[in-house]
């Protein structure tokens, strides 16, 4: 290596200098070999360095090497995979062409077969028709013989009664039998073209009812009870028109002092929470029961306008006076208000709450809120805040919070 024959040049330089200058002193040799033992330190370990590094060249290249082989295998084995899926390939181009030859056979069957199907169902249908028509004829001659059977039972019950008839006649005849006269040698058939004669006649005479006095009595009777009936019910009606007529009045009296009182507290509630005047106009004057009812506000500094063109805040001051104006008229148990102050401003708000504590005597309020004069004007105050996860936590907070 380079630097061992360095280092032996350094120490053959070493004796020769030693060898040259006897006496000069140690101290100075002692430093020289301090700087060669330095030196050598220095080099020994760039050497063990060097060694480390070969050595890990060493593993790097054996490590390669065996990937190398792995390699090799993997490639060898792909190779063998590759060929027989290659011949299970080939072997399977031939199954599927035997399939298909097989297939292409099957369809020529298949299509002879339909046809041959095909010619059998019309058959069959034609067959299936002939024997309905066939179930049907002999569905007809078992009903044509049932009535006849029937006819024969009737005639021969018939031949019968008429048998038993001429005896009870024969019975009845006098004996010895009467002269006829100019009838005493006619036969049946005359006698009955005589009776259809005499018939005849009698049809060609307009019908006698018979019962017809028992029919016009019955029918005077019933006439008596339903006019009877309708005086009655004449009277229910009229009773029932005055009484409709006496109800819708009435009716309409209360709604117009409902009205009037609803509108006054209305004009008085609107003017204190929004310094405007408003009023409750009715659609349909002279039938207020058939129209609606129209909201008329005119809040302060803006121009007079119905509910449909107002601001939230307006829509909500307007709809709690037609609120209040009704609790006040008729005045409910409690109320629920659901942040009805979420468009109103801080003195709207003020306003409101103040009218609530004043409405409080006569009824309990529920406020949902989140403004501050509201809270402060509550009686009581309950929060709900979110607790971990999904759930709500109730609660309670001091006056004026």
């Amino acid at each position: 290596m380079p630097q061992q024959k360095k280092l032996d040049n350094l120490k053959s330089s070493l004796k020769e200098n030693y060898k040259q200058n006897p006496n000069e002193s140690i101290s100075n040799i002692n430093k020289d070999f301090e700087g060669v033992d330095i030196e050598l330190e220095k080099l020994m370990k760039h050497r063990n360095n060097i060694l480390e590094q070969r050595n890990q060249t060493e593993l790097n290249k054996e490590r390669i090497l065996n990937e190398q082989k792995l390699i090799s295998v993997k490639e060898k084995n792909l190779d063998e995979s590759i060929k027989k899926l290659a011949k299970s390939h080939s072997e399977w181009i031939l199954k599927r062409n035997d399939l298909q030859k097989d297939l292409a056979s099957l369809e020529k069957k298949k299509k002879i077969l339909e046809k041959d199907l095909g010619v059998l169902r019309r058959k069959r249908d034609e067959l299936n028709s002939k024997i309905s028509n066939k179930r049907q004829e002999c569905n007809e001659v078992e009903l044509k013989i049932d009535y006849l059977n029937r006819d024969k039972h009737a005639l021969s019950e018939e031949k019968r009664i008429e048998s038993i008839k001429l005896d009870e006649y024969h019975k009845e005849l006098p004996n010895p039998l009467p002269d006829f006269g100019e009838y005493a040698n006619k036969d049946i058939n005359y006698f009955h073209s005589e009776i259809s004669s005499l018939n005849s006649k009698l049809e060609s005479l307009e019908p006698v009812n018979m019962l017809a006095l028992d029919e016009l009595e019955e029918l005077e009777e019933r006439l008596n009870a339903l006019v009877e009936r309708l005086t009655i019910l004449s009277n229910e009606r009229s009773e029932l028109l005055l009484r409709i007529e006496t109800v819708s009045t009435m009716r309409q009296e209360a709604f117009m002092e409902a009205f009037s009182e609803v509108d006054k507290h209305f004009r008085e509630i609107f003017a204190l929470l929004s310094d405007g005047d408003g009023f409750l106009q009715l659609e349909n004057n002279k039938m207020p029961l058939e129209g609606g009812l129209t909201l008329v506000a005119h809040p302060k500094g803006k121009n007079v306008r119905r509910l449909a063109s107002m601001s939230g805040g307006e829509k909500s001051l307007t709809a709690l006076s037609f609120l209040f104006a009704l609790q006040k008229y008729k005045p409910s148990p409690f109320y629920a208000l659901d942040e009805v102050d979420s468009f109103l401003d801080g003195i709207n708000v003020e306003r409101l709450s103040k009218l609530i504590s004043s409405q409080s005597s006569n009824a309990q309020f529920i406020v949902v809120s989140h403004r501050r004069p509201m809270i402060s004007a509550s009686m009581r105050t309950i929060g709900v805040a979110q607790a971990r996860g999904a759930h709500t936590q109730v609660i309670g907070l001091p006056n004026a919070a």
